[in-house]
C-alpha cells in the first residue's frame, strides 16, 4: 500500500472549479413576498349601544389578510369615546346621549384598505334629578295680560341634560316684585317628560325688572331673567299741566307739574314719566266716567274708586279737595261725601270738582265764584254740595271746567251754571249763572253728554253731531267762523264723520270718530291740535295720528290732549315744558303725538 499520495490540482482545474460554482449563482435581484390588504374587518360589538356616563368594554377590530398598520373612523365618535388608531380598539366612557349613527372604520396597510359600518347609539342614563332652568324665559307684558308664552321649566339633571322621565311639581312665585304685583294663572304643575308648562300667568302691577322664581322639592331651584310689566291704561284725564290715567289694576298714575302735589305722589317733585299716585290700601280705582275724565287734572285731581268714593289730591286751598279742610293734599284722600252717597261719576275742573251718583244727583265742591258749583249762592264749599236739578230731572253726566259747569239730564237735555259773561251758558245770554240753566239746543238736539271748558262749552249730541257755544275767538266753536256763538252751533265735521267721544278745554276741543280717529279745533299756539303745525284751527282738523293707532278715549287740557288705544297705551301732543306728556322729557312743543312711557 502506497502512502503519502498527494492529490495536485492545475491552475486550470481551479478555474473550472470556480467558473461551476459562480454558474450555479443567478445574476438578478431577490424577490420581496407581496403583503395582503386587511380583509373582512368587523368589531365584537357591532351594532353597539351604550348607557351614557358609563365607562364601555373595549370594542375591540377583527380582520383578515394582512396585518393592519393603522385605523380611522368617520365621523367622529361621540363624545367621550375614542379609536386608538393603531390598535383599533374603541373606549372611552360617552357623555352625551345620542341616537343610532353609523360610522366608517377603515383599516389600512401597504397592501390596502378595509372598512366597515360601525353603529352606535348611546343612551341616556336613568339620570337623577338635581336641579331646575327656565327655559322660556316671560317677556315684556302688560299689567293683567297674560305673558306672550308660556314659561317652561326643564328638570335636569347635575350635567344640565333634561330628565324625560321626571314628573316632579314644580312651583312658580315673583322673585323681585318690583311693583308690589301679584301673579295669577297657573302657578303649580307636575312636569311631563321632564318640563313643566305654566301657561296664562299674569302680573297685576306695573314694574321693573320683575322675576320669576321656581321650585321643586329636593331640587335646586332657578329665576328668571328680568323682565318688565307695563302699565295698561283703560282711562286718561288731561288738565292744565298734568296728566292721569288709570290703570288695570286700579292704580291712579300722574305725571306733569306737581307745584301743589297735583300728582298724588307724596312730593312736589314734577315728573316725566307716569307715577303712581299714593292712595290708602286696598283703594281701586276706576276708569269709568262718561265724560271721558275720571282722573283728570286741573290743579286738583280726581278719582272715583271701585265702591263709589271719590278722592281728590293736589290744591286744597280753596276746598277742592272735598274733605271738609283748606289744605293742599300731596296723596289721594277721601272726599267726605254725604252719608250714603256713592259716585258713578267723577270731574276735575280747574279750581272745583263734581261727581254723578246712580240715582242721578250731582254734587260739586271747591271755588264757588261765579256759581261754578250750582247750589245758587258763588260761595266755596269744601265738602260737597249738591246741585239742584231743573225741574226734578235727574243728572247723567257732569262735566267741570274753567269756573263754567255743564250737564246733562237723563231726558238728554243740557244745562250750564257758573261764569258766562263768554256766553258759554249756552242761553242766549253773556251772564254767570248761579244754578243750572237750561242750554237753548236747537229743537229736537238731544244731548249725551256737555262740557265746560275755559270761555267755551260744547255737547256731544245723540246722533254723533258735536255742538260748541262761546267765545270763538281762536275758532274753538268749530263752525268755521272766529265768532261768538250764544247758542248751540254744530261743528263742522270732515264729510262722513260721525263723533263718538268729546273733550273741551280752555281754548281748544277735541273729539274721536266712530272709528277712533281724533279730530282737534280751536288755539293751537303750543300744538295742541296735534296736527303738525302750530296754526289754529277753525273746524275740526284730523290729529296726526301715528301708523295704525287709533283711540278709544280722548282728554283735552288746557296746552295739551291725549288719546287712549285699545292696547292700554297713551299718547299725547301739546306743550311739555313741564313733562306732562309723560314721554320722560320736557322737550316742547310737540306737534304730533308721542307715545306716554310706560
Amino acid at each position: 500500500m502506497r502512502r503519502g499520495v498527494r492529490m495536485r490540482v492545475t491552475g486550470r482545474a481551479l478555474l473550472g472549479s470556480v467558473a461551476i460554482l459562480l454558474a450555479g449563482c443567478g445574476s438578478s435581484s431577490p424577490t420581496t413576498p407581496q403583503v395582503q390588504a386587511p380583509t373582512g374587518l368587523n368589531y365584537s360589538l357591532n351594532p353597539a349601544s351604550y348607557p351614557k356616563g358609563v365607562a364601555i368594554a373595549p370594542n375591540t377590530p377583527s380582520s383578515g389578510g394582512g396585518a393592519v398598520s393603522s385605523y380611522a373612523v368617520n365621523p367622529a365618535l361621540p363624545a367621550g369615546l375614542t379609536l386608538n388608531t393603531t390598535t383599533g380598539v374603541i373606549t372611552g366612557t360617552p357623555g352625551t346621549a345620542a341616537p343610532a349613527t353609523n360610522y366608517t372604520v377603515t383599516a389600512t396597510n401597504a397592501g390596502g384598505s378595509a372598512s366597515v359600518g360601525l353603529s352606535i347609539t348611546v343612551t341616556q342614563t336613568a339620570a337623577t334629578a338635581t336641579q331646575l332652568a327656565i327655559t322660556t324665559q316671560p317677556a315684556t307684558t302688560s299689567e293683567g295680560v297674560a305673558l306672550p308664552a308660556s314659561v317652561r321649566v326643564e328638570i335636569r339633571d347635575a350635567d344640565g341634560a333634561l330628565v324625560t322621565n321626571a314628573t316632579n311639581t314644580v312651583t312658580l312665585a315673583i322673585g323681585n316684585n318690583a311693583g308690589n304685583g301679584t301673579l295669577s294663572g297657573t302657578q303649580t304643575a307636575a312636569a311631563v317628560a321632564g318640563v313643566a308648562t305654566f301657561p296664562g300667568l299674569s302680573i297685576n302691577q306695573a314694574g321693573t325688572a320683575y322675576t320669576l322664581t321656581a321650585a321643586a322639592n329636593g331640587l335646586t331651584g332657578t329665576t328668571s331673567t328680568p323682565f318688565n310689566v307695563l302699565i295698561n291704561f283703560i282711562s286718561v284725564g288731561v288738565g292744565s299741566f298734568t296728566t292721569c290715567g288709570v290703570s288695570v289694576s286700579g292704580a291712579a298714575y300722574c305725571w306733569g307739574r306737581n307745584d301743589l302735589g297735583q300728582l298724588g305722589d307724596g312730593t312736589i317733585v314734577n315728573r316725566s314719566l307716569p307715577t303712581r299716585v299714593v292712595a290708602p290700601g286696598g283703594v281701586q280705582f276706576l276708569a269709568v266716567a262718561q265724560n271721558g275724565r275720571d282722573a283728570s287734572a286741573g290743579v286738583a285731581n280726581c278719582g272715583r274708586t271701585t265702591t263709589g268714593a271719590a278722592y281728590c289730591w293736589g290744591s286744597g286751598s280753596a276746598g277742592n279737595i272735598g274733605d271738609g279742610a283748606l289744605l293742599d293734599r300731596l296723596t289721594a284722600t277721601l272726599v267726605a261725601a254725604p252719608g250714603g252717597v256713592a259716585f258713578n261719576s267723577i270731574t276735575a275742573g280747574g279750581v272745583h270738582s263734581c261727581g254723578t251718583t246712580a240715582g242721578g244727583a250731582g254734587y260739586c265742591w271747591g271755588i264757588g265764584v261765579r256759581g261754578a258749583l250750582g247750589d245758587g249762592t258763588g260761595l266755596n264749599r269744601p265738602l260737597p254740595t249738591q246741585v239742584p236739578a231743573p225741574g226734578g230731572g235727574l243728572f247723567a253726566t257732569i262735566g267741570a271746567g274753567s269756573g263754567t259747569t255743564c250737564g246733562t239730564t237723563q231726558a238728554g237735555a243740557a244745562y250750564c251754571w257758573g261764569a258766562g259773561t263768554s256766553s258759554q251758558i249756552g242761553d242766549g245770554a253773556a251772564v254767570d249763572r248761579l244754578s243750572p240753566t237750561l242750554v237753548a239746543a236747537p229743537g229736537g238736539v238731544t244731548f249725551a253728554a256737555a262740557q265746560a271748558g275755559g270761555s267755551v262749552s260744547c255737547g256731544l249730541a245723540f246722533g254723533g253731531v258735536v255742538y260748541c257755544w262761546g267765545s270763538g275767538a281762536n275758532g274753538q266753536i268749530g263752525d268755521g267762523a272766529n265768532a261768538t256763538r250764544a247758542t248751540p252751533v254744530p261743528v263742522t265735521a270732515p264729510g262722513g264723520v260721525t263723533f263718538s267721544r268729546l273733550a273741551t278745554s280752555v281754548i281748544h276741543s277735541c273729539a274721536l270718530s266712530t272709528t277712533g280717529a281724533a279730530y282737534c279745533w280751536g288755539a293751537n299756539t303750543v300744538g295742541q291740535l296735534g296736527d303738525g303745525t302750530l296754526t289754529d284751527r277753525n273746524v275740526p282738523t284730523a290729529v296726526s295720528m301715528p301708523v295704525g293707532v287709533t283711540f278709544t278715549a280722548i282728554s283735552a287740557g288746557q296746552d295739551h290732549s291725549c288719546g287712549l288705544t285699545a292696547q292700554g297705551a297713551i299718547y299725547c301732543w301739546g306743550w311739555n315744558t313741564n313733562g306732562q306728556l309723560g314721554d320722560g322729557t320736557t322737550v316742547s312743543p310737540r306737534l304730533t303725538p308721542v307715545r306716554v312711557a310706560r
